[in-house]
């Protein structure tokens, strides 16, 4: 799988692909792991873009709302069973 985590973006509409591939694995670093990444790797429900980085990244539920909430993440896409919510 390729993840749209290695693509960069201009803008948040250039992520592609906009759909949410069926073995995506979130990509958000696990809470318990401070000095080393290692992948939260649940089932990927959304797909979130940050400015900073102008990249998009496959992301759960739990580490969406996160993204979204306390580090200005944009919600691209998210599966029909995704409890995400934009923030407004």
């Amino acid at each position: 799988m390729l993840g749209v985590r290695r693509q960069k973006a201009k803008n948040m509409s250039d992520i592609a692909p906009i759909t949410i591939p069926e073995d995506a694995r979130c990509q958000e670093a696990s809470i318990f792991w401070v000095k080393t990444y290692i992948a939260c790797n649940q089932k990927a429900t959304t797909i979130i873009y940050h400015e900073k980085d102008r990249r998009g990244y496959y992301m759960c539920d739990a580490c969406a709302d996160h993204n979204i909430w306390n580090r200005g993440g944009k919600l691209v896409a998210k599966a029909p069973d995704s409890a995400v919510k934009e923030r407004r």
